[in-house]
């Protein structure tokens, strides 16, 4: 019929006084019983689809096999949003990478304030889905707020890229996709201290607005930090006091991340067929990102030394890099592999980016000295 995920709700459910094919009472397999549901439904989806997946409430050792969770049903009210993103920081730590919540809240009706606040933060998890006891269509609420819903939806189709390649990440090292301050930075106390704010993979920081009225805290661990809607730069290790509009959320870039973004679109495509790339200036290592259809994986490695050196490789696309807060580089080369279609570069003063552009091609090979 073409349904692609079955959410797994209520079914874990048993009598305690059930009796199992086993001889178990339902008490006795009352934790078992949520991993062996699940795990059904995922391997019978995985009959029909290439993508197997469910979208489940409860869990047990072992789950991880089986993505993804969902908060359950808090209620719609900001208290209750501030105590989901610390159960979704506390469960990512169990070893479960993929954590989810009912954008809104699930009984009640959010109201438009929190309602956009928990869109804001929604948009930048790994999976996102609207739910709840009232209308959460975001076109019922007003031209504002669907123009707020949009703007975040818009900035999750970009980041895709870069969610896809953080997700690969974390089957990989099962380190959540959603992670703790202090899970990246074990060394530092203020970010260990940190219950209200999230990583989205290794290099986007989320501050969530997580009261009425726009004021936030938001803690910078040790380094520096780019603001992603402005392009400032703030120094780590120091909170920042913040009033902001409802329009606003903050999100900042760690100094050496990699942040692969795509075209705005209205679906995910097979392929992205245009990158861009922001390598910010102590990005120094590799990002890779999964290709549907069996192609080869997207994958971009930076190298710094007396020069800065970048390999791409991946599917034929168009390619564009963004070397962010640099100095004008003394001389760019562009290696395009076997392609003759072409590159370019320019450096803006200022903003202190460096922009090279590569058409349809492989391969990108880079060296920049400064």
């Amino acid at each position: 019929m073409g349904v692609a995920v079955f959410k797994t709700d209520f079914g874990e459910e048993i009598p305690e006084d059930g009796i199992f094919a086993n001889g178990k009472t339902g008490a006795e397999m009352h934790n078992a019983y949520p991993l062996l549901y699940n795990k059904a439904i995922f391997e019978i989806t995985k009959e029909y689809s290439d993508k197997s997946l469910v979208w489940g409430r409860s869990s047990f050792a072992g789950i991880q096999r089986y993505p993804l969770r969902w908060s359950g049903d808090p209620v719609s009210d900001f208290p209750s949003f501030a105590l989901s993103l610390r159960g979704g920081l506390s469960y990512g730590m169990s070893g479960d990478p993929f954590w989810s919540v009912d954008l809104g809240g699930f009984r009640g009706d959010p109201g438009n304030e929190l309602y956009v606040r928990w869109v804001q933060c929604g948009m930048l998890l790994s999976h996102t889905r609207f739910h709840g006891m009232t209308a959460r269509l975001p076109w019922n609420r007003g031209e504002e707020v669907l123009g707020i819903v949009k703007r975040y939806s818009d900035l999750r189709y970009r980041l895709l890229p870069y969610i896809y390649g953080t997700s690969l990440e974390s089957t990989r090292t099962n380190v959540p996709v959603m992670r703790p301050l202090g899970l990246e930075f074990e060394d530092d106390p203020g970010s260990i201290a940190i219950q209200t704010e999230y990583l989205l993979g290794p290099s986007i920081l989320v501050a969530p607005v997580l009261n009425p009225g726009g004021y936030v805290n938001v803690y910078l661990p040790p380094g520096y930090w780019y603001d992603l809607w402005t392009g400032e730069k703030k120094q780590g290790a120091s909170t920042y006091r913040m009033k902001v509009d409802l329009d606003h959320m903050p999100v900042y870039i760690r100094a050496n991340a990699i942040i692969p973004t795509a075209e705005i679109s209205d679906s995910v495509p097979d392929m992205w067929d245009q990158l861009t790339f922001d390598i910010y200036p102590q990005s120094d290592g590799l990002f890779e990102i999964p290709e549907e259809n069996g192609l080869a994986p997207t994958v971009i490695r930076v190298t710094r030394g007396e020069a800065t050196e970048m390999e791409a490789s991946g599917p034929e696309r168009t390619w564009d890099f963004v070397f962010r807060d640099v100095d004008e580089p003394a001389e760019v080369s562009i290696d395009l592999g076997d392609s003759d279609s072409g590159s370019n570069w320019n450096y803006d003063s200022s903003s202190r980016n460096l922009e090279i552009h590569a058409k349809r091609c492989a391969s990108v090979e880079l060296k920049i000295v400064e």
